[in-house]
Parts: structure tokens; C-alpha cells; sequence
């Protein structure tokens, strides 16, 4: 038990490429010219709601209980989800680079505690390269993930109200527009088939450099080979 336990451990230590990797967000996020406003119609008929902070911020959350879900249930399937998201936040960073976008956010006030952390999200996060969108990109390929693994409907349809309203809520505190959710949500879907399929995944150069940083026995198994 105690080796297990050790395993899963040494899995989540993994988890250390996510935040390297969203160092280089925080590395492009400034102001530039060319930034394109890709705000539509849609965006217009969306009211700012300071409410929908709470699910924003739960997010943060939601990365570290799925990410300790498939550290103990499913090795393999943890390992391709944390190299997706990983790749996915750095081909974000490419888009940003090639196709830099901003959004106009509302000027808010107020002194109620939702308000006040938006206010807090918005002085640490500028308002630039948000298409796609890495909050969306990384609450829906997981939930495709859980949806493939998952056999308990309840689950299932947990994980799904959980990144309807995650996605939402990047919408509603406007820090993204319907584009970059969009579009991120595309990106998810080319994404999925490439790390869910054994044929597609054992093909890709990414697998061999996994193989080699990740020793074979943390690669295989889990703890808890029940239902799931």
C-alpha cells in the first residue's frame, strides 16, 4: 500500500510541466498593437455577472482533483491528460504569438467579495492572447477524458455541468469572448483523439519523450482497479 501510495506521489510530481508551461502565458501576456478584438455579437448580448467568479476560480480546483483522480485510478490515462493539456497551453502560446487577440473588459466597482476577486484577476491577468482560451482548453479535455474512463452517468453528467459552467463563466467575469471559448473547445476536439487513441498515441514523438522521463513502473496501473 505504501508503495502505491508512493507512485501515485511521485505521478502528481509530474504535474510540475503545467505551471512551467504557463510561465510562458504570463511571459506573452502584454500589451501590443496588433492585438485583434475578436468580441462578437454574442459577447455584447452577455452581461458582465461578478457571480460567475466562483466557478472561474474552482477551476483551479477542478484541475487538481482530476489530475489526483487519474494518478490513482488510471496511470495511463493520466499521463496522456497532463502531456495534452501541457501541449495544450503551449500551442495556445503559439497561437497568441502568430494571431495575438485582446478583449474589452467593463470598467467595474464595487466592494462585495465577488467583485473584489474579479478586480484581483484582473490586475494579475492583462487582457491579451485569450484565443483560445488555456481555462476552457484545459476544463474540456479532461471532462472527454472522464466521459471516455467514467462509467457512472452521475459522474459523467457532473463533469459535464462542471465545464458548461466553467466555460461559461469565462464569458460572464469577461476575461474571454465566445470566439476564444470556441475555439478552444476545437482545439480540445483535435486534441482528444490524439492522446485517447492507443493507435494515434503510440505514433506521436511526444509518447517516446514521456517514455523516457517517466520511469515504466509509474507509467502502469493504478490503486484502485474497481468501478469507475
Amino acid at each position: 500500500m505504501s508503495e502505491n501510495v508512493s507512485q501515485v506521489v511521485r505521478r502528481l510530481c509530474y504535474a510540475i510541466m503545467l505551471p512551467m508551461a504557463q510561465i510562458l502565458y504570463f511571459v506573452l501576456n502584454w500589451t501590443t498593437d496588433s492585438a485583434h478584438n475578436v468580441s462578437t455579437f454574442i459577447d455584447r448580448h452577455i452581461p458582465f455577472n461578478q457571480y460567475f467568479v466562483v466557478p472561474y476560480v474552482f477551476w483551479y480546483v477542478f484541475v487538481v482533483i482530476i489530475l489526483a483522480y487519474f494518478a490513482v485510478k488510471d496511470s495511463k490515462i493520466y499521463f496522456r491528460m497532463l502531456t495534452g493539456m501541457t501541449a495544450g497551453i503551449l500551442i495556445c502560446c503559439l497561437i497568441y504569438l502568430i494571431y495575438p487577440t485582446t478583449i474589452a473588459r467593463p470598467d467595474i466597482s464595487g466592494s462585495d467579495p465577488f467583485t473584489r476577486l474579479v478586480l484581483i484577476i484582473y490586475s494579475n491577468d492583462q487582457p491579451y492572447n485569450c484565443a483560445p482560451s488555456i481555462h476552457v482548453l484545459n476544463t474540456v479535455l479532461p471532462t472527454m477524458l472522464m466521459f471516455g474512463f467514467s462509467k457512472k452517468y452521475w459522474v459523467k453528467a457532473l463533469v459535464a455541468i462542471n465545464a458548461i459552467v466553467i466555460c461559461l463563466s469565462t464569458m460572464f467575469i469577461k476575461q474571454h469572448a465566445f470566439i476564444d471559448v470556441l475555439s478552444a473547445i476545437v482545439l480540445a476536439l483535435i486534441m482528444y483523439p490524439i492522446i485517447s487513441s492507443d493507435y494515434i498515441w503510440s505514433r506521436v514523438p511526444v509518447k517516446r519523450v514521456i517514455d523516457l522521463i517517466v520511469p515504466a513502473k509509474l507509467r502502469q496501473g493504478g490503486i484502485e482497479p474497481g468501478e469507475n
